[in-house]
């Protein structure tokens, strides 16, 4: 899978994520248009055969649904960050009306500090891992939080990508549990549109989806 990782265009230059003063990541707002940079990825999947599938990342569906009246291939998969405070409705109802797969990454919320602003906003206090019906739920099946979140993705049909550094938690993240809908229900009651990965976050204010 060849991904387009963000809908921005960053600054020509020597680092591969060049970020400003305020850890902002350096784009440029008269970049190359991410139409232009998929025709070229459509390109290299039909006359090269060198990749097998491509796919987009980090797309608002206004951002995917230009993309799909301006191209011949439809995205093999749309990575996004998905988990209970923010279960992405809009976007795999789009995925699934188009026949494209749902790759959900953050899948324990973010747990770096950057985001703690975000986090207050959003009248969210702690970490997602342990939010009192996340916990309830992985008590009544003997699980850890982590492994109840990763289910409740594949309870959804998508694929999951966790993050991990630890030998142990990886070991953890493979184990899978069947869910009873009715936990399936409650973790989906905790959305709060709590999106922290977005282009605005990552390269500023004037990245906000205006699509």
């Amino acid at each position: 899978m060849y991904y387009m990782h963000w809908p921005v265009a960053l600054k020509p230059g020597t680092e591969l994520f060049p970020k400003d003063e305020n850890g902002h990541g350096v784009a440029d707002p008269l970049g190359t248009d991410y139409v232009v940079t998929w025709k070229a990825m459509e390109r290299i999947f039909k006359d090269t055969k060198k990749v097998r599938n491509i796919g987009v990342s980090n797309f608002t569906v206004g951002q995917m649904n230009r993309l799909l009246k301006n191209s011949d291939i439809v995205p093999a998969a749309t990575q996004v960050e998905l988990h209970p405070y923010d279960i992405r409705g809009d976007i795999r109802e789009l995925a699934k009306d188009h026949g494209i797969h749902v790759t959900a990454y953050s899948p324990f919320g973010n747990l770096n500090p950057t985001y703690k602003d975000k986090l207050k906003e959003k009248g969210i206090k702690g970490r997602l891992i342990d939010d009192p019906v996340v916990k309830r739920i992985a008590e009544k099946y003997n699980a850890t939080p982590n492994q109840i979140l990763i289910s409740f993705q594949i309870v959804l049909g998508n694929s999951v990508i966790p993050k991990s550094v630890h030998t142990e938690r990886i070991r953890e993240n493979f184990t899978i549990i069947v869910l009873d809908i009715e936990d399936v229900f409650a973790m989906s009651k905790l959305h709060k549109n709590a999106q922290f990965n977005t282009a605005e976050g990552t390269f500023g204010p004037d990245f906000a989806p205006k699509e």
